[in-house]
């Protein structure tokens, strides 16, 4: 039960990583084309 209740807690944590991802994602790509 402890292993899959874990398993819950690691999705939210890609969760948010994928939003600080996208977030960073926007200057990241004006970063990019002054490249």
């Amino acid at each position: 039960m402890e292993k899959k209740m874990q398993k819950p807690e690691m999705e939210i944590i890609h969760f948010d990583c994928a939003d600080v991802i996208v977030s960073s994602g926007g200057p990241l790509e004006e970063v990019v084309e002054e490249e």
